[in-house]
């Protein structure tokens, strides 16, 4: 069940993210790209991570430092779930 959960998130958050990015409204669609980041918390290998720092340059981008900091708070838990933990004291320095 907890599965059939996550694909649906998953499925809405893209379907969120594609019209937001139609009608312009990137704060959002960092917000459903951040939701759709979430739902992969198994996955092993560095596209999370990749995703994760893309975002962070897209907040920039935008001037966005709250979901920046929301972002990095995301990307330093994933660095410490893989146990990389100087990736993830560097990360809370530098916020």
């Amino acid at each position: 069940m907890k599965l059939k959960s996550s694909l649906l998130a998953y499925y809405f958050a893209e379907k969120a993210q594609r019209y937001f990015d139609h009608v312009n409204n990137y704060h959002r669609a960092i917000d459903s790209e951040l939701l759709m980041i979430i739902q992969f918390k198994d996955v092993v290998g560095e596209e999370i991570i990749n995703r994760y720092k893309n975002l962070i340059n897209s907040c920039e981008l935008c001037n966005l430092p709250e979901r920046k900091s929301i972002i990095c708070y995301y990307l330093a838990t994933e660095h410490f779930r893989r146990k990389n933990y100087e990736l993830e004291k560097n990360i809370i320095k530098n916020q």
